[in-house]
């Protein structure tokens, strides 16, 4: 399966989220995963929200913070062309 879109593209996500920040800190690079929503969808609140379609698509689901419920907003994200090219799709 490939990161890239269709034309070239990669999204990158920018968290503030501390667990997956604490993740990416100890890998020491970056980590690729899903967002826990199908495209136009509202982001799911909870554990309990996420689609069925998602956790069955996935290979892991950590079990950590599954009660708790979300608050944050929406992490950044980023569009990093092919050519080079930079593009804020969300801040």
């Amino acid at each position: 399966m490939s990161l890239l879109g269709p034309d070239g593209s990669v999204g990158i996500r920018v968290t503030r989220e501390r667990f997956s920040h604490a993740l990416c800190e100890r890998f020491r690079r970056p980590i690729v995963s899903t967002s826990a929503n199908l495209s136009g969808q509202a982001a799911p609140g909870c554990y309990d929200e996420v689609s069925q379609e998602i956790i069955r698509g996935v290979d892991y689901v950590v079990h950590y913070r599954r009660t708790d419920r979300s608050t944050a907003r929406p992490s950044s994200i980023i569009r990093l062309g092919a050519d080079g090219t930079i593009q804020v799709i969300r801040e």
